[in-house]
């Protein structure tokens, strides 16, 4: 507890504003805000394995410490994301069906984002989630709990979660980044397979409101680049608003 009440944030506007500045039109900055007060507990204090047995054993102790941790992020953190120049707040990583599973999440997580989520649409900033992670069972969750945004978002094969159930569960209410799974990049992951997922992320995504492209999570030093290149090509064939349904089709050849 005496960790956590004595620690101190410290606002750093004017690197961002310089951040945004030095960007223009080129992206839009995303100004990572640490994780909420459940998950920094589980991920950062107890870890993974010890917080389970904690929360059996020691109940008490254990919400005590998070009343303190939710109480200091309301007092210290929050006036600074209220007041920050920034629009683009990400609050949340890494939440997953396994280690926040629903019942978790309603008790522990999702109270505290209905505080704070409000707060945040009023001063004109969107909530967003880093969400590396098998997201199936919570998708109602995150929207309910007021992310405006899913960074990241990690889907089959990867992960169970797939790009039609994230959509379906969230329509555009919710905006995604996301939809190539890196592994999709790599062998043994074969060219056809390839060209077929990506066709059925344009069909997913279509007519492609609130929906970012983007490698999820990161693209790893076994991804070709020549994929990655291809992507380009269809982002140019079918990247412009409103995306339609048609095949995709490789450069040069009749369609």
């Amino acid at each position: 507890e005496y960790l956590v009440e004595h620690t101190r944030y410290i606002a750093a506007y004017d690197e961002y504003e310089a951040y945004e500045h030095e960007t223009g039109e080129e992206g839009y900055p995303m100004v990572n805000c640490g994780d909420c007060p459940f998950h920094h507990w589980m991920r950062a204090l107890a870890g993974y394995d010890r917080a389970f047995f904690h929360l059996n054993d020691f109940p008490s102790l254990v919400e005590r410490l998070l009343g303190v941790i939710t109480d200091h992020f309301k007092q210290a953190l929050w006036p600074h994301l209220l007041d920050s120049p920034a629009r683009l707040l990400m609050h949340g990583h890494h939440l997953s069906s396994q280690m926040t599973p629903p019942p978790l999440f309603r008790r522990y997580i999702l109270p505290y984002y209905r505080q704070l989520a409000p707060r945040l649409r009023q001063q004109g900033k969107v909530l967003a989630l880093h969400a590396d992670n098998d997201t199936r069972h919570i998708l109602g969750l995150i929207e309910e709990a007021g992310f405006g945004m899913v960074e990241c978002l990690a889907t089959a094969p990867m992960v169970p979660t797939t790009l039609a159930q994230a959509r379906a569960a969230w329509g555009d209410r919710v905006i995604i980044w996301g939809g190539v799974p890196s592994v999709i990049l790599e062998e043994p992951y074969t060219e056809d397979a390839f060209e077929q997922y990506m066709d059925e992320v344009f069909r997913v995504i279509a007519p492609g409101k609130a929906f970012l492209l983007g490698i999820a999570d990161n693209a790893m030093p076994g991804s070709k680049i020549e994929r990655i290149c291809r992507i380009t090509e269809m982002v140019a064939q079918r990247g412009i608003y409103p995306v339609g349904r048609g095949r995709l089709r490789k450069t040069g050849t009749p369609g």
